[in-house]
């Protein structure tokens, strides 16, 4: 693409969102809410997860969206999973789609070196790279409607770069969820 035809930010940022039939959040970032999913993220709690997925199951039964036919984690870059010992949005994603009775996939990867984005401002998080999330080969959500899965909802970039990844893919439709949105 010609320099005289590059994308503004904002047109950037929409064409990103395009990617998503829909975002949603069961709950926002605060008080108990904030607390039980920075217990599960950084506490290590593993055990948090059925709870804050319940959650999650109940406000999705009040979205107008139609039944996933597959749900999806954000994948989380080795070096934080070797940190943790787990991707919170897999244990998310995995409670839900049990409770939805509809697979849970593994398709998307991340790149290693990708940075946390907790603590990062607005702009450096829009600033995310969406060659930083890959399907993995030979995964496929072809004509499947997909519940990309996350934790916190902050900018909608990393819903919007897994969404755009996964479009090699040709899913039916991507609809982004979160546990929580931060304000």
């Amino acid at each position: 693409m010609s320099r005289k035809h590059r994308l503004c930010f904002s047109c950037q940022k929409e064409r990103r969102r395009s990617f998503l039939a829909a975002v949603a959040s069961a709950l926002d970032y605060e008080g108990p809410a904030r607390t039980l999913v920075t217990e599960l993220k950084y506490g290590k709690k593993q055990y948090l997860a059925p709870a804050i997925a319940s959650y999650m199951q109940a406000h999705f039964a009040a979205l107008d969206w139609p039944k996933p036919d597959v749900v999806v984690p954000v994948p989380i870059s080795f070096s934080h999973w070797l940190s943790r010992r787990f991707n919170q949005s897999a244990l998310l994603a995995q409670e839900l789609a049990n409770a939805l009775d509809v697979p849970c996939k593994q398709v998307l990867l991340r790149k290693s070196g990708s940075y946390a984005q907790a603590g990062l401002s607005v702009k450096q998080r829009r600033g995310l790279d969406s060659t930083s999330f890959y399907v993995w080969q030979g995964a496929s959500v072809e004509d499947e409607i997909v519940l990309l899965v996350d934790d916190v909802f902050t900018t909608g970039t990393t819903l919007a770069c897994c969404a755009e990844a996964l479009l090699d893919s040709c899913p039916q439709a991507i609809f982004g969820y979160t546990a929580c949105r931060a304000q």
